[in-house]
């Protein structure tokens, strides 16, 4: 049985069209998991530095400040060829002005 060329030229089309597509998608996934980590850090530090500002009437801090750091683990494919590691590190802050001032 003879391997036909251009048979043998569609198989490695759609092996390379597979690999790129598997990429992009690890990509995709390993950003949304990112960005969802780094939204409910923001969300969470938002409140510890709001409940802070509410409650610094008179101090001498202009703004309450909240930072934190974390890593989101991806997957092997996007850390292999996109991220570079299999851990992303991920640092919020958040400053917000104190109520010195506000009645």
């Amino acid at each position: 049985m003879r391997i036909n060329s251009r048979n043998a030229q569609a198989m490695v089309e759609m092996a390379f069209g597979m690999f790129a597509l598997a990429l992009v998608l690890s990509a995709v996934f390993g950003f949304a998991a990112y960005i969802v980590k780094s939204l409910d850090m923001h969300r969470e530090m938002r409140c510890d530095a709001g409940t802070r500002a509410m409650g610094a009437y008179g101090e001498g801090a202009l703004f309450s400040s909240s930072t934190r750091e974390d890593k989101v683990l991806v997957e092997s494919l996007a850390a292999e060829y996109i991220f570079g590691t299999d851990e992303v590190p991920i640092k919020e802050a958040v400053h917000i002005p104190n109520l010195k001032g506000m009645k």
